[in-house]
């Protein structure tokens, strides 16, 4: 009998310490989650270069990635390297090679884990008035005028081809996203409704912008390699088409 006590106290505390030895791992891994937000944005497009640094107690650097932000808050889990541990986390977000958001978190622990991306650089949209003449490589019908104009406090409308739409919108640096547009109720020869339609799903699609040297607008969107292009209209020739109020 007392052999088999001692058999049976064996086997307990085996299983005691090898769980004490498996806890602080499973502990450790909200201690290592930083959690990535955006003011204004609820996600990255997969087009984006996302650059990790993470800097120890004892000086040294480490770097990583992050392959896509596809919501935000984002929940990034530190790697599990021995060392010291993480006290300062810093992230830049680059397009094209150019650096466009950046966070950093100089005192990151257990209990001070988020990171708030900030923009870097970008041109403001607000209050600019544009005529469409291009989308995604599929041109305008000759005779449609598909205007935009971002007006004050992230709203924007516009004459789409047949009827006027309004809708709100979001941007951080190169970064915009449009919710969906409320619209008039006219109605349109085919052709045009067809065209309308398309922009507006095109538009609604939308992930980064460009103004470029000549001062026309581009939008890319989702899963299309050519933007839609835009050209400048002054405010004047923005009201000829559309009621900005």
């Amino acid at each position: 009998m007392r052999f088999k006590s001692l058999v049976l106290v064996s086997v307990v505390s085996s299983f005691i310490l090898s769980g004490c030895e498996s806890r602080p791992s499973m502990l450790g891994v909200d201690d290592r989650v930083v959690v990535i937000e955006s003011p204004t944005l609820s996600h990255l497009p997969d087009s984006t270069k996302i650059d990790v640094s993470l800097i120890r107690s004892d000086g040294s650097v480490q770097h990583d990635g992050i392959d896509a932000i596809n919501y935000f808050p984002y929940h990034y889990e530190i790697p599990v390297i021995e060392g010291e541990p993480v006290t300062s986390v810093s992230i830049s977000v680059s397009v094209d090679a150019d650096k466009v958001l950046v966070g950093e978190n100089k005192q990151f622990s257990a209990a001070n884990r988020q990171l708030v991306l900030q923009a870097v650089k970008g041109v403001s949209l607000r209050n600019t008035y544009w005529k469409a003449e291009d989308l995604s490589g599929r041109g305008i019908p000759p005779t449609v005028e598909t205007t935009l104009a971002f007006n004050n406090e992230n709203l924007l409308s516009g004459n789409a081809g047949c009827n006027l739409y309004r809708s709100v919108y979001s941007s951080a640096s190169v970064f915009i996203e449009i919710d969906k547009p409320i619209l008039t109720r006219r109605r349109c020869s085919s052709p045009v409704m067809y065209h309308e339609n398309r922009y507006l799903v095109l538009l609604t699609s939308a992930e980064r912008f460009s103004i470029d040297e000549e001062g026309d607008l581009s939008i890319y969107v989702a899963e299309r390699e050519k933007p839609l292009k835009f050209s400048p209209l002054t405010y004047q020739d923005a009201r000829l088409s559309m009621d900005l109020k």
